[in-house]
């Protein structure tokens, strides 16, 4: 039985995943159900003090547990509690969560590698201690449960225990556009925010088939016995709202009407970057507060058009007018 499910806002999918799901009206730390896969919980309106980052479902798929920013877990239906990272002094963000094969355990995986193990899980180790050059964005357990496989931002894979490397998308064109990992009965697969699917190791699909067409931003992937599933993602930012379109005139972009074209730019300083023209402490800073720890590091004119307008429409809700020197001021 193939079932579904789906964090609004989340930055990986874990075991399962929803075909081509996109939801304009979900709102954020959302669970939403497809394919007749049973919603569970949490009841709408529930309040976290993190932001919800992954999902892993039980081998039954009658219940699924939800990893929180600050290292909660909180589990619905079958799937059972076996503890948390909420009281871990985390040095960044979870970002994952991954479930061993009995459904008695999960892993958990943090922006800087780190990884937590509960219940019957058992930890292999961590991409910490490598000091990876993009943030994790994603774990995948190996189908024996003897371990596991991290996936960062740039493309890079950690493995551990019994995980196998079979390759990496990383490299000077990578992008920073991962966005999840999944295994395979022989590999794993690699999922591009533009759609595209990097398949490893897995002589079981073939990579001519491995083309996603889908026009909203893809956030997550997962492997099926035959083929596999990507999500893609409600834009959450009006891409023309008349604040940003104003910010890019000012900022980067001469051109109308959408002022797309300065997204790339880069000051003639070299201090700031893309359409809305982040320094870098800003950008990070406020790719933070968005809770996209995967962005932290990137330099802001290689990200792409949807990532900019997340984080400059981020930092105006966080701070307002002033960091553009309120010169598109009342427009919103």
């Amino acid at each position: 039985m193939v079932t579904a499910f789906l964090v609004a806002a989340v930055a990986g999918v874990t075991n399962t995943a929803a075909a081509n799901a996109t939801s304009p009206t979900a709102s954020a730390n959302q669970v939403l159900s497809y394919a007749g896969a049973p919603g569970v919980g949490p009841t709408p309106g529930s309040t976290f003090n993190a932001g919800l980052r992954g999902i892993a479902a039980t081998p039954t798929g009658k219940g699924y547990w939800l990893a929180a920013a600050d290292g909660g877990v909180f589990s619905f239906g079958d799937a059972h509690f076996h503890g948390s990272a909420g009281a871990v002094q985390l040095s960044q963000p979870v970002v994952a969560i991954a479930a061993t094969p009995t459904g008695k355990g999960y892993w958990l995986a943090a922006a800087d590698g780190g990884v937590f193990s509960f219940g019957d899980a058992r930890y292999r180790g961590s991409a910490a201690p490598f000091h990876p050059a993009a943030s994790i964005i994603g774990i995948a357990a190996t189908r024996t449960g003897k371990g596991y496989w991290l996936a960062a931002a740039d493309g890079g894979v950690f493995s551990f225990g019994d995980a196998h490397f079979h390759g990496s998308v990383f490299g000077a064109t990578s992008g920073n556009d991962t966005v999840g990992i999944s295994a395979t009965r022989s590999g794993y697969l690699l999922a591009r925010r533009t759609g595209a699917v990097n398949s490893f190791g897995a002589a079981d699909l073939s990579a001519a088939d491995l083309v996603n067409a889908a026009s909203a931003p893809t956030v997550g992937v997962a492997a099926a016995s035959h083929g596999y599933w990507t999500v893609q993602g409600a834009p959450t930012v009006n891409h023309m709202d008349a604040f940003l379109v104003c910010t890019r005139r000012h900022e980067s972009s001469p051109n109308g009407p959408g002022y797309d074209d300065g997204y790339a730019a880069v000051n003639p300083n070299g201090h700031y970057f893309g359409a809305y023209q982040f320094g870098v402490p800003t950008w990070n800073n406020s790719a933070r507060h968005a809770e996209r720890p995967d962005l932290v590091g990137v330099n802001p004119a290689r990200a792409s058009v949807a990532d900019q307008d997340l984080v400059a429409w981020t930092l105006f809700q966080w701070q307002g007018y002033g960091p553009w020197e309120n010169r598109c001021m009342g427009l919103t």
